[in-house]
Order: C-alpha cells, then structure tokens, then sequence
C-alpha cells in the first residue's frame, strides 16, 4: 500500500510519439510537400489538358493557337463574346475578315493583355480591334480570387510568362496550396482516357472562329421575364478600359470599345446606359429575356439570338470604320 501511495505521488510521464507515430508524420509530410510541384507541374501540361472534359481546357488551347490568322477585325473579350457574335457569320455580312479572342471571364480577365499581346506579336496590324465585354464584368480583376480563378490559374501556369504566374501568386499566396489540391482531388471526375473529344473541341472552335454555343444546341434552357439570375447594379470599370483602349490604339488603325446586350429583365440596365456613356463606342442595349441561356451570367445567347446579334454588331463596325475612315479632302490635304 505504502509503495502504490508513492507511486501516485510521482509527477506523470509526458507520453512521446513512438518511433512508428513519427515515421508516419514524417512521410505523410513529405509526400504532401510533393503533391503540390506535383500538381503545379500536371495543371501546366498539355497532358492535363487534353485528357480533360473541361471544356475550359480547350478554349484555352483554341484561344492561344493565334498564328496565321491576321484577321482585318479583331474581337477580344469573354464569354459574352463567345456565344454572342458568329464571326463566318460576321465576315458574310460586313466582307472582312475577323477572328475572336474569347475566354471565360476567370480566365481572360487574370491577364488581360497576354491573349491580345500573343496574337498581335504572331500576325499582321489589324484595321480594328473590338474590346466586347459583358456588363457586369471587371476588364482587370487579375489579382481576384473570383468565380473561375482555378482555370484562370491553369492559363497562367500553360500560357503565360513566369514572372505574370508569380505576379498573380503573390497577390493570391493560397492559391500555392488551393490549386494544386483541388487539381488532383477533381481530376479524376473529368479524366478522359482518349483526347480525341478535347482535341475536337478546339477544331470547332478554331473552325468556327472563336465562337461555341454553351449549353444544349438542341433546346437550351432559357431566362424569363422573371430574371430569375437578376445580377442587379453595373459598376463600370472605366479606368481599366481605358488603359487598355490607350495601351492598343496604336497596335490597330482603330479601336472600339462594345458593350455585349443585357436582358431586358435585367434590373441593372438602366443604370449600364449610364455607367457606359462616354467609353463605350456604341450604346448599351438589350434583347428579349428568352434570348439568353438561364444560367448565373446573364450574358450568354442562345444561337438564333447570337444570329441576330452578329447582324448588329455587323452594322455597328462597318458604320465604326467608316467613321475612322478620312475623307476625300483629308485625303487631298
């Protein structure tokens, strides 16, 4: 009895890891610090991209295949651009030649200039250059952590210089973890053991000019009158615009600045005419609410809708051009 009393008297050990405990921390650590050059290195490799279903991977191949093109009209823009000007379609009706530079919004907007930059560097001086950009969006968000930041983040790693990855990382030090996790955690549910279906996309892309119908082809579902995705007030983001306006004037013999159609539904319209006035060249409208795919963005068309779009954007660059266009007595001067 008098030995248990002074045993219980004795200050507890502090138990330590067995050598097992620590061996195990040891290799989980190690291999959790592999998985990420591992995953940054994956998300940067055509290998990634054209075993994905992502149809972002291969907008982003279409998009930066920009050699040979030297197209008469250049549009650059996001996704309001993809879906909402049939470039053959443009080309028919205005007899010039174009092509578009269209990403989804988290993409195209991580780096605004790389898209045009590679393009103007691989092909002739274009007559006009359109920045198309829906409403709602912000022309520099690079440094945001948005809806689409991980596909931004993939373009970066793919396409774009070192120093403009790191720029991005900097602002965005979670992203050195984040993007390399949710790339090996999600790959396997968009995996394709054949890249022909990737390969294909980046065909009709290329063969239609930049633009994709998103959605069903065949009866996309559509908005109502209801705008059930109302994204409510624009902001307009007219310093950037206007940079970028001042950073290409001078790479194309004109410039224009295109504001893609809002739903008429759309509570923020009224206020786009005004946010608007005075950087975009030509005024902010809207089309029937059933013309748009009911999705979140509010800006994406349905195909017969981007037909009738494309005739409008048509009119607008022909009378643009013909505006930049000097006169007889210019020319005579």
């Amino acid at each position: 009895m008098a030995h248990d009393a002074e045993r219980a008297r004795e200050p507890r050990k502090l138990r330590t890891p067995s050598a097992n405990g620590s061996r195990y921390l040891a290799i989980s650590f190690v291999t959790a610090a592999a998985l990420v050059p591992i995953g940054w290195g994956l998300g940067a490799s055509e290998f990634y991209a054209s075993h994905s279903r992502n149809a972002y991977d291969a907008l982003g191949a279409s998009a930066f295949s920009v050699e040979a093109i030297s197209a008469d009209v250049v549009f650059i823009g996001d996704s309001s651009l993809l879906t909402g000007v049939r470039t053959r379609q443009f080309e028919k009706e205005t007899g010039l030649s174009a092509y578009s530079l269209a990403l989804p919004a988290g993409m195209m907007y991580r780096a605004p200039e790389l898209l045009l930059d590679k393009y103007l560097a691989a092909n002739s001086r274009p007559r006009l250059i359109v920045l198309y950009m829906g409403a709602w969006s912000q022309l520099d968000s690079r440094y945001q952590k948005s809806i689409g930041w991980f596909e931004g983040v993939s373009m970066l790693a793919r396409y774009a210089p070192p120093p403009l990855l790191w720029d991005y990382v900097r602002h965005q030090p979670s992203v050195i973890l984040e993007y390399p996790y949710l790339l090996l955690s999600s790959w396997w549910s968009i995996f394709d053991v054949s890249t022909r279906p990737y390969h294909a996309l980046v065909r009709k892309i290329g063969d239609d000019k930049g633009y994709l119908l998103l959605g069903d082809p065949v009866s996309p579902a559509t908005m109502n009158d209801n705008c059930e995705h109302d994204r409510g007030a624009v902001a307009s983001d007219r310093a950037s615009v206007g940079a970028f306006r001042a950073r290409y004037r001078a790479k194309a013999a004109a410039f224009a600045v295109y504001i893609a159609p809002m739903p008429a539904c759309a509570s923020g319209f009224p206020g786009a005419v005004a946010a608007y006035k005075g950087i975009a060249d030509a005024p902010v409208y809207s089309l029937p609410s059933d013309w748009f795919l009911a999705d979140d963005n509010e800006a994406h068309l349905t195909k017969e809708a981007a037909t009738a779009n494309t005739s409008h954007v048509a009119r607008f660059v022909l009378s643009f051009l013909a505006e930049q266009s000097p006169s007889p007595d210019e020319d005579q001067r």
